[in-house]
């Protein structure tokens, strides 16, 4: 069963609001592509003060695609610091 089974709309915008989210988003992903990805080969997926470490939030590599993740590479992150960031390695 997935780990956001029974999470309200209502719930979810009140727990978005809080600073902690930032904190507790990433392992809360990292833990549902883990559960819901088949085919799953690769996730690196920052945690806790780690998030603020990596200009890319998480890399997954998978074999099948799913409803939430791509088949082949997967970068996720924030566009703006990554074009700042491939800008700075040319």
């Amino acid at each position: 069963m997935s780990i956001l089974a029974g999470v309200e709309r209502l719930q979810l915008t009140a727990w978005a609001g809080q600073v902690s989210v930032n904190y507790k988003l990433p392992p809360l992903i990292r833990q549902s592509i883990l559960e819901a990805t088949p085919g799953l080969v690769e996730i690196d997926m920052s945690a806790s003060e780690g998030t603020a470490q990596s200009v890319w939030d998480g890399i997954v590599r998978s074999t099948k695609a799913t409803s939430w993740v791509p088949a082949g590479l997967s970068l996720v992150g924030d566009l703006r610091e990554q074009e700042c960031y491939t800008e700075d390695i040319r």
